[in-house]
């Protein structure tokens, strides 16, 4: 058999130290760049966050000033009515949070709320299981009034077994303005019945509020 050739060893060689220079310099290049080569090619992983934030009121319609919403949703052992509390200080906070005992990450979602920039609303109801969540649906500024929409939810599987225990389900919703934060609202919450609780604070002024069937789009009786 016949031996290599020196030239044919030393091309082989160079060959193989080309190639590994480009994997070299590739690795550099992520490196330099700060991307992962484990990440997908949009950037996302496999972890989630509880929290979700959007973008409202995009200039089309309302005032057209931009703001963002960010929520956190938690749950809470006691029985509690349909409720929607306005927080626009450091005061209001410790006062709503002295009644209620919620879990660490939502008690630093309200720590990072700037009142110079934000408004902090609550929005909270009773739900028939653990399985349900209290969902915000829309948001919207028109008039320098903030409305909010939310509702119960049952966000079981198909086959998902709920553990039977009446809890309140709520949701913190932290509206930020490019301006100076907006403190009108109008909030409405749909509960586990179907029927639209709603709420409404102006500034220096007390809270109106109205409930109204859903279902069948008339006022209830304690309207009339």
């Amino acid at each position: 058999m016949t031996s290599p050739s020196r030239r044919t060893v030393l091309g082989s060689t160079a060959a193989l130290l080309g190639a590994t220079a480009g994997c070299i310099d590739q690795f550099t290049d992520d490196q330099a760049s700060g991307s992962d080569p484990d990440e997908s090619p949009d950037g996302d992983n496999d972890e989630t966050d509880s929290d979700d934030s959007e973008t409202g009121n995009d200039g089309e319609t309302g005032d057209g000033e931009e703001f963002t919403i960010e929520t956190h949703q938690y749950q809470r052992d006691t029985r509690s009515e349909v409720d929607v509390a306005r927080l626009t200080t450091s005061s209001d906070v410790d006062d709503w949070l002295a009644d209620r005992d919620l879990s660490e990450e939502a008690e630093t979602f309200v720590d990072e709320t700037s009142f110079d920039e934000s408004v902090l609303v609550a929005l909270e109801a009773e739900a028939p299981n653990l399985c349900y969540e209290m969902v915000l649906e829309t948001s919207d500024l028109e008039d320098e009034v903030l409305s909010l929409e939310a509702a119960v939810s049952d966000e079981a599987g198909e086959g998902e077994y709920c553990a039977q225990q009446v809890v309140t389900v709520g949701v913190l919703v932290r509206a930020t303005f490019d301006d100076e934060p907006v403190t009108d609202l109008n909030a409405t919450i749909v509960d586990q019945d179907g029927t639209e609780r709603s709420e409404s604070f102006t500034s220096g002024s007390a809270t109106d509020s109205e409930d109204s069937a859903s279902d069948s789009g008339t006022e209830s009786d304690a309207d009339e």
